[in-house]
């Protein structure tokens, strides 16, 4: 596959898949007031191989990170060039996990709160 076809750094392994499952469960268990089944889901859903396939991507040596060369691109932008705001805001970030349905819009992954995790 070419670089710029990539829809994501590397493609999506099933165990992400069923953790998110899992973890679905774990809060339906929990909401249930099943606290026993939704300890056990959560434990199930701590797969090595996702940590695994997680730190494969962030690595210096990593085969799945790449670079494309564009043409005349400067070293760096001037500060005063910069957009102020990078992040998308609170509401903003709202918006597009409930217009991409809590799911990467690039690789299909479920998509889980930082404050959940």
């Amino acid at each position: 596959m070419r670089t710029d076809d990539r829809t994501c750094l590397r493609e999506p392994i099933p165990e992400i898949f069923e953790a998110a499952r899992c973890l679905n469960e774990a809060v339906t268990a929990h909401l249930d007031g099943d606290s026993a089944s939704a300890d056990e889901l959560i434990r199930r859903a701590d797969m090595p191989a996702i940590r695994d396939w997680s730190e494969s991507l962030w690595g210096p040596k990593s085969p799945h990170r790449q670079y494309r060369f564009v043409a005349d691109a400067p070293r760096s932008m001037p500060r005063d060039a910069r957009i102020p705001l990078r992040m998308p805001t609170t509401s903003e970030k709202k918006a597009l996990l409930e217009r991409d349905g809590y799911h990467c819009r690039f690789c299909g992954i479920p998509l889980i709160r930082g404050a959940l995790r």
